[in-house]
């Protein structure tokens, strides 16, 4: 959006509205003027959710919930029915708006437990990469690319991951210092994570802003679809 010195002040009634519609809290933050206009002055929290609003941004993370995490598609949906409805009262007629973008999170897991995330990468990194290894173990792997489609700017990036246990008991705090030993920290969820960047170039922005988020949602379940067939990855059944 195009940078509102006041953006703030003069949406304050509606911001309320949003927290309220969210049944989320709102709280304005200390900022001083000469600070980056894309800052959030204000942010707007519940338990599972983040908008960041700033002079010339707006940011909105959304944790899905646990009865649709398992499904793309259901997870975006229930992004879209969370945020839809307040879109309006967050850019109201303030703003000029000048592009939008959707990033998704997705991850992976193999079914096996304590295996690490980048041994669950090698068959990925294989077949993407056509590097031939001579024997070696992979010990990282990332992947970042992007490309222009259409109206869109369509960015990837691929990696392993891993999540471990860190019970009370692994904390030894010595002169002041906690030290941890991640390597010997059971291994609970393991896999290959991607994530989905697209957004709309500014050219191209002839639609509402209600209508560029149903297109952005749309083309995120057309590239999440044909992910696979494009990377030369098979989609497993349970995925």
């Amino acid at each position: 959006m195009e940078e509102h010195r006041d953006a703030i002040l003069a949406g304050g009634s509606r911001f309320l509205q949003v927290a309220a519609k969210l049944k989320a809290e709102a709280k304005a933050l200390n900022v001083g003027e000469n600070n980056p206009s894309e800052l959030p002055r204000l942010l707007i929290t519940r338990s599972d959710l983040v908008v960041a609003i700033g002079l010339s941004r707006i940011d909105i993370t959304l944790r899905p919930a646990e009865h649709v995490a398992h499904s793309f598609g259901a997870a975006l949906e229930y992004f879209e029915a969370t945020i839809s409805p307040v879109l309006p009262d967050l850019i109201g007629s303030n703003w000029k708006h000048l592009w939008s973008g959707l990033i998704a999170e997705c991850e992976f897991p193999g079914p096996e437990p304590m295996v690490l995330g980048v041994e669950r990468a090698a068959p990925v990194f294989d077949t993407l990469l056509k590097i031939d290894r001579k024997g070696r173990k992979l010990s990282s792997f990332e992947i970042k690319f992007g490309y222009e489609s259409g109206d869109f700017n369509r960015n990837f990036v691929i990696q392993c991951y891993e999540t471990r246990q860190l019970p009370p008991t692994t904390f030894d705090a010595k002169d002041g210092v906690v030290r941890i030993d991640f390597e010997n920290l059971a291994i609970t969820s393991s896999g290959v994570g991607i994530v989905i960047d697209i957004n709309n170039k500014p050219s191209k922005n002839d639609h509402s802003l209600q209508k560029q988020f149903e297109v952005l949602i749309q083309e995120h379940l057309d590239v999440f679809e044909a992910l696979p067939a494009e990377l030369g990855i098979a989609r497993r059944n349970n995925t």
